[in-house]
């Protein structure tokens, strides 16, 4: 093989990963995130019943909870976000943003969302808001400066964060899971739908300056 065929498949290659990054890289890294979070909370004792992407029906809307975690000493509701970089963000802020380099990209407020998380599962369940944790999770590696009276944490303080409750606060643990698990919808059109709406949504609130694939390119030295 000849130096320049060699070249040639380099730098195809390259453009090949660029393209790749640039369309299929939160895919990916979201993957990934999921699985290193259930990991973490795969640790936790016999204690704590642990429920993974539950998604249920309230006021005729559907919501979508990435981690339920029930234990006698409180229900954690745990919202995932695997963006990478500088965070900042708070409980004030419709909006929190993401920085990168010279780039950003705005989201919506994780702890709005997963309180509305937190509702829904009070008001499915019939149980007071005091025995809900909720819990933002960042599964990447993150600068968080986050002002929140809720937990914004990085997924190496998660299991930490639970732990740290220890008053008996839920009775029946068991039998709350269970009848989480009954409220669950796996109904594939039901959640292809939700997924769909919240896309939607999303695409209306946040904005984004990311560099282009000819930014990334030139990165890369091309």
């Amino acid at each position: 093989m000849s130096i320049n065929t060699i070249i040639l498949l380099l730098f195809t290659f390259d453009i090949v990963f660029a393209f790749v990054y640039y369309f299929f890289y939160p895919q990916i890294y979201g993957i990934a995130g999921e699985y290193w979070v259930k990991k973490e909370l795969r640790r936790l004792s016999t204690e704590y019943i642990v429920l993974n992407d539950i998604m249920i029906a309230n006021n005729g809307k559907t919501t979508q909870i990435d981690h339920i975690v029930i234990s006698p000493y409180g229900i954690f509701v745990i919202e995932t976000k695997h963006y990478h970089g500088f965070i900042r963000g708070g409980d004030a802020y419709k909006m929190w943003r993401q920085y990168y380099g010279k780039s950003y990209h705005e989201f919506y407020n994780p702890t709005r969302q997963n309180y509305g998380h937190t509702v829904a599962l009070s008001q499915q369940l019939d149980l007071p808001m005091d025995q809900f944790v909720p819990i933002i999770c960042f599964t990447a590696q993150v600068k968080l400066k986050i002002d929140s009276r809720s937990h914004v944490v990085h997924i190496y303080e998660l299991g930490k964060t639970i732990g740290q409750y220890r008053d008996i606060i839920v009775q029946q643990p068991t039998k709350i899971a269970h009848e989480i698990s009954s409220l669950n919808i796996t109904d594939k059109t039901a959640r292809r739908q939700h997924i769909e709406r919240v896309k939607k949504l999303n695409d209306n609130l946040s904005s984004t300056r990311k560099p282009q694939p000819s930014e990334i390119l030139r990165l890369s030295g091309f």
